[in-house]
């Protein structure tokens, strides 16, 4: 048998393992074969070898020489002949041959002798050891299991050359085909000399996915409130559109906008890998702050008013009135006409009004939940009756859960017809008691201050129903009402409290910021060091302007005011980021827009009429907002995002350059319809034709082509040659054309000035005459 059946035969059986010997045989007799000395030569490849016996000598002369030769030199060169002889004959190997090769596997040794075999033997002897599974003598098995345990040590500081070895895998070692071998099915137990595939761990993986344990993330604390889908990935800087596939799994789907239960912030959060941890809500820092109230502790509250309507229909007239009453009968004189909010004496009573004029505050605060007024006054004019803008004031009092009354103005013109205006308030669900419904009404002229004491005796009647109420040992809460910067005083808010005493001294959280009350001063310029409830007071000294519509409350200490605070900074940096990049990012039209305004009630009511006017083809981005004069860093972020400047009644400061794009308003309603013409001009731009020029025809050249040049001379304008020309002949328009050829003196030109004289030659038509008109144009849209 020769030496390839007999290994085949070896691995088929699972007998004996690829002893040094039979490799040796092997590798002898290809060498031999090939003309090559027995010593390892052999390396000319032989023209009857098969392509998969090639491959196999040469992977086992590979081998041989990794295996270092020093291990056939020590050997008898007369045994090693008598081992080719019998390997020829197709014998077996001996018993004694068998014993001899497992002996030197299961012979204990110490570990420096283990040491010094390995020197010899060289790596080579590790095929004596990677396979002895099926080792017909058990013992030796076992002996191989134990030597190995025993020489753990040995094997682990000689480092084993083999492993070495294949961890720098020669380039040049062909792979053994195993699947064409004789008994495959036993060659699996061969390969442990094989480094094992490495298993994919990839991030990616799904295995990674589920059996690690996801990485931990951030630990994120919010406040206990509505928190928006883009409020929640800017805090987990988590991208939008992952979070709404997640939520889509969960199904459930959100818009941008709209706020998330607190059970799906949760879920979605830890689906995420993150943790939530809730911060003390303001309702509890301010629950901390409460004490138990006595009834007998409760004193009667000033009702605060607020007078609505639509525009013309006299509202301002009525404050004006009411403010001339007060200071008549008071003789202070002392209204300050800014603070945006007054008392009236009414006897030994007081009213707070409200000064809001558009009603853009008011809307602010009923879409933040606000409930700052008490009482609405709804003026309606006789001779006009319900409009939208009294529709929506009907709505946003309802909505509040607001009582209305109801008074009709300008009861003194002739076209004045109140049981119309009674029928079309019906209609919207606002039945005076007149027609047998719950709702007061009074006819008045404000102009001629009618029945005015009747409307304010009306309102105290309804704060009486109301049984308005405080406890003056409670920490004061309320509505900051309106907010301005001046350059002098700095920044200082109109206040109005609605429960407790506000002190100065105290530390108090005003909408975004927090700070102490250094001083306060009543609508009539008095300075005071207390403000009960219902009184609006102007407080000055703070660091910020507080947005108007917002609440305030007086909290223990600043330790408490700045948690809250924390709480409702989280979002701000972000929302005001987003806009600016979102229109970079879109392929709409845009319109980016700068507002400055005088105070922050303008800037809020201009907010809020900008970002109504959307359109499905214009991005309208409200990208900077601010109270008082247009600076430098203003210009500068409108040069680089390319925004318009919106200055409501403010002006430049005198460092800043020209800048084009700046529009100066003091009515709101301007502002919105100057916006809404910018809308149409980028929606369907209009186009207009121009004329830039146009000239006579003199004479008429035929050229060898038959085709004719015009020789003219330009009457106005200019002729250019990329423009479109026009062939009038008797006032009537011949035909649209383009120029060709544009030539003064034989040389090509891009246009001629009026009063000289040019060559045309039209592309495509010859039927020119002299005397015709030969007109230059082109087309301009309105942006241009």
């Amino acid at each position: 048998m020769d030496t390839k059946k007999r290994l085949s035969l070896n691995l088929k059986n699972g007998k004996e393992e690829l002893s040094r010997r039979a490799l040796r045989e092997f590798i002898n007799k290809s060498a031999t074969s090939s003309g090559a000395p027995s010593g390892g030569g052999g390396e000319n490849r032989t023209s009857h070898l098969t392509r998969q016996e090639e491959r196999n000598r040469l992977d086992a002369l590979h081998r041989y020489r990794k295996a270092n030769i020093e291990l056939a030199a020590q050997e008898n060169s007369a045994k090693e002949k008598e081992v080719v002889e019998t390997s020829t004959e197709a014998a077996p190997i001996s018993p004694d041959e068998a014993k001899v090769s497992s002996t030197r596997i299961s012979e204990p040794r110490s570990p420096k002798a283990q040491i010094q075999q390995n020197a010899q033997e060289g790596p080579l002897s590790v095929l004596q050891l990677d396979g002895p599974e099926n080792n017909s003598n058990n013992n030796n098995s076992s002996s191989l299991k134990k030597d190995k345990k025993g020489h753990k040590a040995s094997q682990h500081k000689d480092g084993w050359k083999n492993q070495q070895v294949k961890k720098r895998k020669d380039p040049l070692e062909p792979e053994i085909d195993l699947q064409n071998i004789d008994g495959k099915d036993r060659v699996e137990k061969t390969l442990s000399r094989q480094p094992s595939p490495r298993k994919r761990t990839s991030k990616g993986s799904y295995a990674s996915r589920t059996n690690v344990s996801p990485k931990r993330g951030q630990l994120i604390t919010i406040d206990k409130r509505l928190i928006t889908l883009r409020e929640l990935s800017v805090l987990l800087s988590e991208p939008m559109a992952k979070m709404r596939m997640i939520l889509k799994k969960m199904g459930e789907s959100s818009g941008e906008d709209d706020h998330l239960k607190q059970e799906t912030v949760e879920l979605l959060a830890l689906e995420l890998g993150h943790e939530i941890r809730y911060k003390p809500s303001t309702a509890e820092i301010i629950a901390a702050t409460r004490r138990n109230t006595n009834e007998s502790d409760l004193k009667p509250r000033v009702p605060v008013v607020t007078v609505m309507g639509h525009i013309d229909h006299g509202k301002t007239t009525l404050l004006d009135a009411l403010r001339n009453t007060s200071l008549t009968a008071t003789e202070s004189g002392g209204i300050t006409q800014h603070i945006g909010a007054y008392q009236v004496q009414v006897g030994d009573k007081s009213i707070t009004f409200i000064d809001t004029p558009g009603h853009a505050a008011f809307t602010s605060m009923r879409m933040r939940g606000a409930k700052v007024t008490d009482i609405v006054v709804l003026v309606v004019a006789a001779d006009d009756g319900v409009n939208e803008q009294t529709v929506e004031a009907i709505k946003h009092a309802k909505a509040a859960e607001v009582p209305i009354i109801v008074a009709i103005n300008k009861i003194d013109k002739e076209a004045a017809n109140i049981p119309k205006v009674l029928t079309e308030l019906a209609q919207h669900g606002v039945i005076v008691e007149e027609m047998h419904g719950d709702v007061m009404s009074v006819n008045i002229s404000a102009k001629n201050h009618i029945n005015l004491d009747k409307l304010k005796e009306l309102i105290l009647i309804q704060a009486e129903f109301l049984d308005l109420k405080y406890d003056p040992k409670q920490h004061a809460e309320g509505v900051i009402i309106e907010s301005r910067v001046d350059r002098k005083r700095g920044a200082f808010s109109t206040l109005i409290v609605k429960e407790g005493e506000l002190k100065t001294g105290q530390v108090a959280v005003l909408g975004s910021f927090y700070g102490k009350i250094r001083s306060m001063m009543t609508s009539s310029g008095e300075v005071v060091g207390i403000a009960v409830a219902g009184t609006p007071v102007e407080v000055m000294g703070l660091s910020e302007a507080p947005e108007p519509g917002t609440s305030f409350f007086v909290v223990n200490s600043e330790k408490e005011a700045k948690m809250v605070v924390n709480s409702h900074e989280h979002i701000k940096q972000d929302l005001y980021k987003r806009p600016l990049r979102d229109s970079f990012e879109s392929d709409k039209h845009k319109l980016n827009f700068i507002i400055k305004a005088d105070v922050n009630g303008s800037v809020e009511a201009l907010v809020q009429s900008i970002s109504g006017l959307s359109h499905p083809e214009v991005d309208v981005a409200i990208i900077h907002t601010a109270i008082g004069d247009i600076s430098d860093s203003d210009v500068l972020l409108a040069q680089v995002s390319g925004a318009y400047i919106i200055g409501f009644r403010v002006k430049t400061e005198k460092t800043v350059k020209d800048y084009p794009k700046i529009i100066f308003q003091s009515i709101i309603y301007d502002v919105i319809k100057k916006v809404q013409e910018m809308i149409e001009l980028l929606v369907s731009p209009k186009t207009r034709e121009v004329i830039l020029g146009s000239a006579v025809i003199k004479e008429v050249f035929t050229l060898s082509d038959k085709s004719n040049v015009a020789g003219c001379q330009v009457k106005s304008g200019v002729i250019k040659k990329s423009a479109s020309i026009r062939l009038v002949r008797n006032g009537e328009n011949i035909k649209d054309l383009s120029i060709k050829s544009l030539k003064r003196f034989r040389e090509e030109v891009k246009e001629v000035k009026s009063g000289y004289e040019c060559g045309i030659l039209l592309n495509g038509y010859s039927e020119i005459k002299v005397g015709d008109v030969l007109e230059s144009f082109g087309l301009l849209s309105n942006e241009e």
